[in-house]
């Protein structure tokens, strides 16, 4: 309830006409916290992604990374149920480089995606079979709803210094599970495409 040091992250619930504030929390430790991205669980609570460089930002019993993993930050997913009352899942989602998740999608099934960047080569690709382009900054991964484990992490883009393969700016999982993103690149040269495509 109460703002905890550096830069929280805030999450807030208007009435339709936002006139009434029908509950709000901060989002944070006692260092820097971002929040970016915000979904509905389908029961009256949501999820939210960010970053955090808090190394006791708080996590849930049996999350996939109750630890702070290392780097500048780490990206974070938390699920507040009850009107945001009750923390039910909180994890860390980093590696030993920068992670920062912008973007977080819930699925048909309650599965949770979230996309951002990480420090090239830090971030796994797995299992084995997944897409993606070792080396690469921009990341993707899916989670169980509990947050105990992920279903997959990859990465995509091209081969460059943090933020230089692509900028992420929109997200989408949609009814089937086919997930797109977008972005903007600064960095010439080395971006998978397909044949036919536009450009």
């Amino acid at each position: 309830p109460a703002y905890t040091g550096g830069q929280d992250g805030v999450a807030v619930c208007m009435s339709p006409d936002m006139g009434t504030m029908l509950w709000g929390t901060h989002i944070g430790g006692t260092s820097d916290e971002m929040a970016f991205g915000i979904k509905f669980d389908g029961a009256g609570g949501v999820f939210v992604a960010g970053s955090t460089s808090t190394m006791t930002f708080p996590t849930t019993p049996g999350a996939y990374q109750t630890a702070y993993q290392g780097g500048g930050a780490d990206a974070y997913i938390i699920h507040l149920t009850n009107n945001g009352g009750t923390l039910a899942g909180s994890t860390f989602v980093g590696t030993t480089g920068d992670e920062h998740a912008f973007f977080l999608q819930v699925d048909i099934d309650g599965d949770v995606y979230i996309y951002g960047q990480s420090d090239p080569g830090t971030f796994t690709i797995q299992p084995a079979g997944i897409y993606g382009q070792a080396g690469t900054d921009i990341f993707i991964a899916k989670f169980d709803p509990a947050l105990t484990a992920p279903l997959f992490t990859t990465t995509v883009g091209t081969p460059g210094g943090f933020g230089n393969s692509c900028v992420p700016v929109a997200f989408l999982v949609d009814v089937c599970k086919h997930i797109y993103i977008s972005g903007y690149s600064t960095y010439n040269g080395g971006f998978a495409t397909t044949p036919g495509a536009l450009y």
